[in-house]
């Protein structure tokens, strides 16, 4: 079975905001960490993921730049890509069990 990667690439904006940006069946998906109110982000990003889920099984890896690993943003958003991954595991074995995937066996 094939897994594709879903790379979640922490960068910084020129505004100085920080973003988590997912690749997504080509499209970028952006999380604003600086931003309170971003639950629709949160939503879009997963409601994409999941639609990927339909053709293929994916896996989300965080890729944060070496000089930001050990600062805040880097660890948050490594533990979030961490939760993810067990959350889509969960989502992607029940897809399979109800015969709800695409992809062939």
């Amino acid at each position: 079975m094939t897994v594709q990667v879903v790379k979640a690439v922490l960068t910084q904006r020129e505004n100085g905001n920080n973003i988590l940006r997912f690749n997504i069946g080509g499209a970028d998906q952006d999380l604003n960490l600086d931003d309170e109110t971003n639950e629709e982000q949160v939503k879009s990003v997963f409601d994409a993921l999941l639609a990927q889920m339909v053709n293929e099984d994916i896996q989300v890896v965080a890729d944060i730049p070496e000089e930001r690993v050990h600062d805040l943003y880097g660890e948050v958003c490594a533990a979030y890509v961490t939760q993810l991954n067990t959350e889509l595991s969960r989502v992607q074995s029940r897809m399979n069990s109800l015969g709800l995937s695409k992809r062939e066996s």
